[in-house]
């Protein structure tokens, strides 16, 4: 009896789309209220039998912020979504006016909290997020301990309104997240020291086809295990998510050793520290430092334009791999190592009178660890100084065709 409701409803949906003509989800041009009533529940049923949760369907608007959409995308999130479709249809404008706890230590509070879900997907293809002015720092979506997962689309739009220049809104917020994607997404509003992505304990995810016009930090991460950025243009902004002389991000792509949180990790696999990460098809500009890394081990950059990063009152660089001595965020125990720079072009980073392509900077380590294995192959520079290499306590640096300024430099 219940596969032949079923069937029947699938037949009346499908009289629908022959029939009415639709003007948006669950209502029809010249229907009466009760009809309207019987449309919109064919719709959800419809949504449901095929796996799609339309959210336009749940009590979502859409319409701008002269409402607040939060509060039923969370209903939605915590939610049955496993095996789900999350549909957040095109051309609507999804605003977010409040905010709740993240149920994670050190994070931002946050508008939408999905934990402990797995095996979902949120299509966005359209669809804006936008922060709204009253709640500038905050986490728009925080993915916890959510594995087996992708999102793909949407632009968001963060709000600075009132912070203070350390202060970090983010849009995507990641803890303990394991086999996921998230691609085709765009992102600004999030200068200064805000980030599109900021999180810990990333383990085999993808960053893919992303935009980021006016961040401040395109990726802040720490503990990272067989992770790919590829393909993502980002373009630097300040505090006030302005763009020009003097008025530049921060860093583009970022790693640390979070100290904090080092004792949180819920994943399924057991590591101490970052470790395989590519970062290919990278074009980073207008931040104080394109790409700088000061943990971890296995990186692999290939094939990305790292240009016109101006840098401050502290030359711009390219490339910065360093160690933190002491503090929460203290490189001890894993230092920076197995690093290759593959291809590419590393340009105008920092003034003609300073600045650096590739800063490898161990000085200010003072203990036992080492920074070492470094190759850099195949890149074209033109800066101030292309390379430039510090400390005792690194070993390990090739060179190999590679091009300065047009001259081509022979192999080591």
């Amino acid at each position: 009896m219940s596969n032949m409701l079923i069937g029947i409803t699938i037949i009346i949906a499908a009289l629908v789309d022959l029939l009415l003509i639709v003007t948006g989800p669950g209502e029809v041009k010249g229907a009466a209220p009760a009809q309207q009533r019987v449309v919109k529940a064919i719709s959800k049923s419809r949504s449901s039998l095929a796996g799609r949760i339309n959210v336009l369907d749940h009590g979502v608007k859409g319409i701008g912020c002269s409402h607040d959409d939060a509060p039923a995308i969370r209903l939605i999130f915590s939610g049955r979504i496993e095996g789900k479709t999350i549909f957040f249809p095109p051309g609507r404008i999804y605003c977010f006016k409040t905010n709740i706890p993240p149920g994670y230590p050190a994070f931002n509070r946050t508008s939408v909290l999905v934990s402990q879900k797995s095996k979902f997907n949120v299509i966005a293809t359209g669809a804006t997020f936008i922060t709204h002015h009253s709640i500038p720092l905050t986490t728009t979506f925080t993915f916890d301990r959510a594995s087996d997962w992708s999102w793909k689309g949407g632009s968001f739009i963060g709000s600075r309104a009132g912070l203070s220049p350390s202060a970090e809104n983010v849009a995507i917020g990641l803890a303990n997240v394991e086999r996921f994607r998230v691609s085709d997404a765009a992102f600004t509003g999030y200068g200064g020291l805000g980030a599109a992505f900021a999180g810990d304990w990333i383990v085999s995810g993808e960053f893919v086809r992303l935009k980021m016009q006016g961040v401040g930090i395109c990726f802040d991460l720490a503990f990272l295990k067989s992770v790919r950025i590829k393909d993502v243009v980002a373009n630097g902004a300040d505090s006030d998510g302005q763009s020009g002389a003097g008025q530049m991000g921060e860093k583009c792509f970022s790693t640390i050793q979070d100290g904090p949180l080092a004792s949180h990790n819920r994943t399924s696999i057991a590591f101490r520290q970052t470790k395989d990460v590519t970062v290919e098809n990278l074009d980073a500009s207008n931040f104080r430092t394109g790409v700088a890394v000061a943990s971890g081990k296995g990186y692999r950059f290939i094939n990305n334009n790292i240009h016109d990063n101006p840098g401050g009152v502290t030359p711009g660089v390219g490339y910065y791999f360093y160690y933190i001595n002491g503090g929460k965020f203290s490189s001890a125990g894993a230092p920076v190592s197995d690093v290759e720079i593959i291809g590419g072009k590393v340009s105008n980073n920092g003034p003609r009178s300073n600045g650096f392509g590739v800063l490898i900077d161990a000085d200010t380590i003072a203990n036992g660890d080492r920074m070492q294995d470094f190759s850099v192959s195949s890149v074209t520079f033109s800066n101030r100084t292309n390379i430039r290499t510090v400390g005792a306590r690194l070993t390990g640096v090739g060179l190999s065709k590679n091009s300065f300024d047009g001259a081509l430099q022979s192999s080591p």
